[in-house]
Order: C-alpha cells, then sequence, then structure tokens
C-alpha cells in the first residue's frame, strides 16, 4: 500500500503472513464446521482478522486495531 518497497523481512509483512495463515485455517474449520453457532464465530474472527491485516498493510493508518477482553474469552469459551 502507497507505492513504497518494503523488505520482506518487515514486521509488517511477518504480521500480515501471520494473520493470513490464521484466516486459512479458520476458513478451513469453518468449512469443515457442522454446528450454525460455530461457523458464526469462526466468520466473526475472520472479519476480525481481515480488518486488522488491511490496517497493518497501511503505513499512514492510525486505525487502532484493539483486542478487548470480551473477545478473548469468546475465543476461550469455543467448545469444539
Amino acid at each position: 500500500m502507497g507505492g513504497a518497497r518494503v523488505a520482506k523481512t518487515s514486521q509488517r509483512i511477518e504480521a500480515n503472513g501471520a494473520i493470513d495463515e490464521a484466516n486459512d485455517i479458520l476458513g478451513l474449520a469453518a468449512a469443515n464446521a457442522t454446528r450454525p453457532e460455530l461457523i458464526a464465530t469462526l466468520r466473526k474472527i475472520q472479519a476480525d482478522l481481515f480488518t486488522l491485516g488491511a490496517n497493518i498493510s497501511d503505513p499512514t493508518s492510525r486505525a487502532l486495531v484493539i483486542v478487548t477482553q470480551p473477545m478473548c474469552d469468546e475465543l476461550v469459551t469455543i467448545e469444539y
């Protein structure tokens, strides 16, 4: 974004790669899930990660992506 070159070793690139891999795994899990509430939760997490990735990608972004305690609590309570 912005046209500037960024090294492959940039923390921004590293973070986006990790976010993308997490999103891939969540997509696979959602595709194989059978419970609608689990699918909805996984899709919501994917949407949050997509937004996070977009914010990280833009070096001019001043948007704050805040991971809240309720978000963490929701992850802990997911039943397989």
